[in-house]
C-alpha cells in the first residue's frame, strides 16, 4: 500500500514538470489545485519495481485504477522484477532512455550523481508550490528536508515515513485465548504469568488430535515474535 502513496505524490510531481513549456499544460489543461489534475488525458512512463506478489500488471490493481481514474493521468509502467532492477535502472541511466518518473528506491549515489549531472530533476520547487500535505509533513517534522537535500542544494527525492507501531515494537504476538480458556487460565500480563502458560501447554492434548504434542512457542526466522500458539 505505501508504495502506491508514493505514486500519488509521484503524479502530483511530475506532471507540472512533465507539462512544461505553459503551452503543454494549457493544452492538457492542467489544474494547479483540486482534481482532475489535467482535462485531457496524459500519458506518464514511469519505472516500477514489480514484487514476486504482484500478480497482476499494475494498471489492473483497484488503487492503480482509482489514482488514474481522479487525477485523468495514465500511467505507461514499466514493470520490472525485483531481481532485475538494478540491472534495468543502470542501463536506462547508462543509455539516458530515461522514464518520466522512478517509483523505486533509489540509492543516494545515483540521486547525487544523476541530479547532479541533470538526469534528475530538483524537486523543491514544485514541492512548494504543488504539495500542501508533504509540507505540512516537513513543517512537523523539519529534519525531513536535511535527509533529502543533496550536496548540491536541491532536492530530488520524497522521503518516505514508516511511522507504523512495528517501528517501534516487536511484531504482536497472538496466542489462542481458546485454549487458555480450556487449562483454566487468564491471558498472561507479565513474563512470569506468560512463561507459566507456555508451560502449561506444554505436551497437553488441546487441539484433541489424541496426542499430547502442543508446542507452546515456535520462531519465525528473522523475527522473534513470531509462534506463539
Amino acid at each position: 500500500m505505501k508504495r502506491w502513496i508514493v505514486l500519488i505524490v509521484i503524479l502530483v510531481l511530475a506532471l507540472p514538470a512533465f507539462s512544461e513549456p505553459q503551452s503543454e499544460a494549457k493544452k492538457a489543461g492542467f489544474h494547479e489545485t483540486g482534481y482532475p489534475i489535467v482535462d485531457t488525458t496524459v500519458t506518464l512512463k514511469i519505472f516500477g519495481q514489480k514484487d514476486p506478489l504482484h500478480r497482476k500488471p499494475f494498471n489492473e490493481l483497484p488503487v492503480i485504477m482509482k489514482t488514474e481514474k481522479i487525477t485523468n493521468v495514465h500511467i505507461d509502467w514499466i514493470e520490472v522484477p525485483a531481481a532485475a532492477v538494478n540491472e534495468k535502472k543502470n542501463l536506462m541511466l547508462a543509455s539516458n532512455d530515461l522514464p518520466d518518473a522512478f517509483s523505486v528506491n533509489l540509492p543516494d549515489y545515483d540521486i547525487v550523481t544523476q541530479g547532479a549531472a541533470g538526469v534528475l530533476i530538483p524537486l523543491q520547487d514544485l514541492i512548494k508550490k504543488y504539495m500542501p500535505n508533504y509540507n505540512k509533513v516537513i513543517a512537523q517534522k523539519p529534519d525531513i528536508p536535511k535527509f533529502t537535500t543533496a550536496p548540491d542544494g536541491n532536492i530530488y527525492t520524497m522521503a518516505r515515513l514508516n511511522e507504523g507501531s512495528w517501528m517501534r515494537q516487536l511484531s504482536i504476538h497472538g496466542i489462542y485465548k481458546p485454549w487458555v480458556d480450556k487449562l483454566g487460565k487468564s491471558m498472561p500480563k507479565t513474563t512470569e504469568e506468560f512463561y507459566d502458560l507456555m508451560v502449561a501447554i506444554k505436551g497437553t492434548d488441546l487441539n484433541g488430535n489424541g496426542k499430547a504434542d502442543e508446542i507452546p512457542i515456535a520462531m519465525g526466522w528473522g523475527d522473534l515474535a513470531n509462534g506463539v500458539p
